[in-house]
This record gives C-alpha cells, sequence and structure tokens, in this order.
C-alpha cells in the first residue's frame, strides 16, 4: 500500500516492510523531489534473485511433486502454431475477460505437438 503526500512523493507504509510488498511498489518522482529508495542494498531481509527463485520453486514443488500430472482445465484464447511447436492462452471462461483475468500460458513442443494436432485433424 502507498499514500501520496503534499509533494507527491510516495510515502511507504506497513506492507513495504515486507520484501514482496517492497518488490510490488513503485515510487514516482514528482517535480523537484527525488524518488525515495524502496530497498536499501543493506537491508537484510531482502532476498537475492537466487534466494527469490529457489524459494518459489521449493513452495511449488510442495504443491506439485515433480513426476505427477498436473490437469488444467480452460478455454483457448489464442493459438499459434509456428516452427512446428504450438503457443498457446487458456483462460478459466468464468472468470471474466478483463485486463485482471488470468493467463495460462502453455507450450505443447513439437515432438508432443505434432502427433497431437495429427490426431485432432483426424477428428
Amino acid at each position: 500500500m502507498y499514500q501520496t503526500n503534499i509533494a507527491g512523493v510516495l510515502t511507504f507504509f506497513t506492507e513495504a516492510s515486507h520484501p514482496v510488498g517492497m518488490v510490488c511498489l513503485m515510487a514516482r518522482q514528482a517535480k523537484g523531489f527525488a524518488a525515495p529508495q524502496l530497498i536499501p542494498d543493506t537491508r537484510p531481509d531482502a532476498f537475492s534473485i537466487r534466494e527469490l527463485y529457489d524459494s518459489v520453486d521449493a513452495a511449488l514443488s510442495r504443491a506439485f511433486p515433480k513426476g505427477g500430472q498436473l490437469w488444467v482445465r480452460g478455454e483457448i484464447q489464442s493459438i499459434s502454431d509456428r516452427t512446428g511447436h504450438c503457443y498457446m492462452d487458456l483462460v478459466d471462461p468464468d472468470a471474466g475477460r478483463g485486463r485482471d483475468a488470468p493467463v495460462l500460458k502453455v507450450n505443447c513442443w513439437g515432438r508432443t505437438w505434432g502427433p497431437l494436432k495429427a490426431t485432432l485433424t483426424r477428428q
């Protein structure tokens, strides 16, 4: 969360104390005022890029074990068949079509897409 003070410089509070909250915040530069530094270099609770990726990977691995099957239901919003591969955007048909609607980008590589496309063409 942020609020704008009279000078137009963003003032940060509560959520800014969490590392993820700090990443989400943006500082604007008001005329004549320098934008505040969001994350000081000496901040002990700031994640490195590697630490962030490792944390996200660990959380996803716990929720969705590797090697397990994961089925997703969605509606194809767009599809592109380029260079032997297929690229799709799947959307939840119940979520609406606004800017905030979730989109799952899917890559289907050629070794899978070729036989699948042939099967779909026959049907």
